[in-house]
C-alpha cells in the first residue's frame, strides 16, 4: 500500500487594519442572503469545477449543494459579501466568512473567471480586513500551495502557516 496525497492546504493568518473599500460602478456588493443560495452555488461549480486542483475540481454539482447548504446559516453576514454585476444582477463573486476559533474565517473567495484580475477578490478581502479591525486582532484563511491567489494573500499581509496533508491510501 502507498500514501497519495489528494489535497494539500496552508492556513494563512493576517492583522487586521483599516481600508479604504471603493467599488467600481460596473459592480456592487451586498449581504449574503439565503434567498440567492442557488445562484451561490451554480457559481461555485462552475469556477470550481475548472480548477487545477484535481480533488476540488472533481466534486460534482451536489457537493457544493449540500456544502453551501450546510454552511449558510453559520455565515458571519457583518463580514461574508455577495457581488453582483451593475449592469445583469448577477452574483458574480463570493466571499464567505465565519468564525473560527474566535478568529473570522475566510471559507471561499469565488470570482468568476470573466471578473477576475479586477481586483474584486482583493476589494472583498479588504472588506473582511476592515469590518474585522475593531473586535478582531487577525482573520484567517487556507489556500492550496501553489494557488495563483496565494501571492494576493501575501501582498495584503498573510503569512503563511502549516500545510495540511489529506492522504488517500492506494493499493
Amino acid at each position: 500500500m502507498n500514501l497519495k496525497i489528494e489535497q494539500m492546504e496552508k492556513l494563512m493568518i493576517c492583522a487586521t487594519k483599516p481600508y479604504e473599500i471603493t467599488w467600481n460602478e460596473k459592480v456592487y456588493c451586498d449581504t449574503v442572503k439565503e434567498s440567492e443560495l442557488k445562484e451561490m452555488i451554480n457559481l461555485y461549480y462552475s469556477v470550481y469545477s475548472k480548477s487545477h486542483v484535481q480533488s476540488v475540481a472533481r466534486q460534482k454539482y451536489e457537493y457544493y449543494d449540500a456544502l453551501l447548504k450546510e454552511q449558510i446559516n453559520d455565515i458571519d453576514c457583518d463580514y461574508s459579501s455577495i457581488i453582483h454585476d451593475s449592469k445583469t444582477h448577477e452574483i458574480i463573486a463570493v466571499c464567505l466568512v465565519q468564525e473560527w476559533e474566535q478568529l473570522p474565517y475566510i471559507l471561499d473567495i469565488v470570482v468568476n473567471p470573466m471578473y477576475q484580475n479586477q481586483g474584486i477578490g482583493e476589494m472583498m478581502i479588504k472588506k473582511v480586513l476592515h469590518r474585522a479591525k475593531d473586535k478582531y486582532p487577525a482573520i484567517r484563511l487556507s489556500v492550496n500551495p501553489g494557488n495563483p491567489a496565494e501571492y494576493l494573500y501575501h501582498k495584503l499581509g498573510f503569512i503563511g502557516g502549516t500545510i495540511t496533508y489529506k492522504l488517500k491510501y492506494e493499493n
